[in-house]
């Protein structure tokens, strides 16, 4: 399976999450840091990224995703600052490496999602259904599941956002026929 490009969205989560990272000054990224990144507000509560997969989690969830935020990211800084004297002994290559790690890894199930809808590029909607896929993230699951955010559920708003477009990339190739 061919390693697809990741879209403006995609490239933007990424760095995204790494500034949350250099923020809590953790030295390496996270599948927390990547969901963070997708639901990421500002001091004044808007969307930074308002990618698709925000949208979907916002809008078809109708999640209070600023409150969510705020939550997790939360959580996920005790849970690093508890743990920061365990990570503090490990070398800077073994955190590179496992940061890496945790980055090849969302990126082959978002690869893997993309080539199951068909798609050339991996978007942000990928993204988050690889994250949803992954079993590594509990923490993030125990707040999602309650809310009814789950992937299969997720695959189906996803499905639901694309038919408009379906339909109009339909539309539009027939005129440019006729």
């Amino acid at each position: 399976m061919p390693q697809r490009l990741l879209t403006d969205h995609s490239q933007r989560i990424f760095r995204m999450a790494n500034n949350i990272v250099a923020r809590r000054q953790s030295d390496w990224l996270s599948s927390v840091d990547i969901f963070l990144a997708i639901i990421c507000h500002n001091d004044q509560g808007k969307a930074v990224l308002s990618s698709p997969a925000y949208r979907i989690l916002h809008d078809v969830f109708e999640l209070n995703t600023a409150d969510l935020y705020r939550a997790i990211d939360e959580e996920y800084g005790e849970i690093c600052a508890a743990t920061a004297h365990i990570t503090h002994r490990n070398n800077a290559a073994e955190k590179q490496s496992a940061s890496a790690a945790a980055r090849q890894n969302i990126l082959t199930l978002a690869n893997q999602e993309c080539e199951r809808w068909g798609d050339n590029y991996i978007n942000s909607e990928h993204l988050l259904l690889a994250l949803l896929r992954q079993n590594t993230m509990p923490m993030i699951q125990s707040h999602l599941t309650p809310l009814g955010v789950t992937y299969p559920r997720a695959c189906r708003a996803i499905a639901q956002q694309q038919i408009p477009k379906m339909v109009a990339e339909f539309i539009r190739s027939n005129r440019q026929r006729g």
